[in-house]
């Protein structure tokens, strides 16, 4: 039995939006799918459907983005975007994204911010300044040690040293300009 459809049912049935059907129609897609009832068009819904799979569905799908939906979605997700991004919306991102470029150049120009590789060599050799004069304590002061018979002294003497050591890291992590 033919079954015969709205406009309107039949942009519901294909998913796609009601003036989209009267333009496909106003472009001769449909004929042969349609009848006039009155000033009524009614169209044949296992027709319609098929000229409809036939001849503009293919170019829809080939019009696609190359990505799934999921991809997209998983894609938004990762950059913590809104779904439906509009022009404006998209704009005032790029600007944001723009201001903060242009804040790191000034902070880091100024003297606010420094690079990593600057850190981590200052780190590193402050590190290895460290390694290397606590590793001579013993050889600076063990003859001190061996000839005091106090051990108060012998503790004043470990902890001058051990002081001098750290005043030498706070002056080695003074950050170059």
């Amino acid at each position: 039995m033919v079954m015969y459809v709205s406009q309107v049912e039949l942009a519901k049935e294909l998913g796609i939006s009601q003036p989209r059907i009267a333009l496909l129609k106003k472009q001769g897609v449909f004929k042969g799918a349609t009848r006039i009832n009155g000033k009524r068009v009614r169209f044949d819904l296992e027709k319609a459907k098929a000229v409809y799979d036939e001849r503009v569905a293919p170019v829809n799908r080939v019009r696609k983005s190359k990505l799934t939906q999921r991809e997209k979605v998983e894609t938004v997700k990762q950059a913590k975007l809104p779904m439906e991004m509009d022009y404006s919306t998209a704009r005032t991102l790029n600007e944001q994204y723009k201001a903060a470029l242009k804040k790191l150049e000034f902070e880091e120009r100024s003297g606010q911010l420094i690079g990593v590789d600057v850190v981590e060599r200052t780190a590193f050799e402050s590190g290895r300044k460290i390694r290397d004069q606590l590793q001579n304590v013993a050889d600076r002061c063990s003859a001190l040690v061996a000839a005091e018979t106090d051990p108060f002294e012998c503790k004043r003497i470990l902890s001058k040293e051990i002081n001098f050591i750290l005043e030498e890291l706070v002056n080695a992590l003074q950050i170059p300009k």
